[in-house]
């Protein structure tokens, strides 16, 4: 993998789902995580939908995650209002 051209491990929402319980998915997302630390790539949890695998993912030094806790997906139209510059989304 260290040769391989990429920047990011994104974690599936499936093992995102149980990490609260100490479910084997727990120890996957640790080694995920430590093996992105090792390659200095950056790691991505998707799928994050409470504020316990936030604080979870955060001790383990996950620095990126997406999910409806974080945001809820927006429409296009408020999308590119809120994040493209005003003459882009002409």
């Amino acid at each position: 993998m260290r040769n391989l051209p990429i920047d990011y491990l994104k974690i599936d929402k499936s093992f995102i789902h149980n990490i609260e319980s100490g479910s084997s998915d727990l120890a996957i997302v640790k080694a995920i995580i430590t093996m992105g630390q090792g390659l200095s790539v950056d790691v991505v949890a998707e799928g994050v939908e409470t504020k316990g695998q936030a604080e979870l993912l955060r001790g383990l030094e996950c620095r990126f995650a997406q999910g409806f806790y974080i945001r809820r997906p927006l429409e296009a139209a408020d999308f590119e209002a809120a994040y493209l510059p005003d003459d882009s989304h002409k």
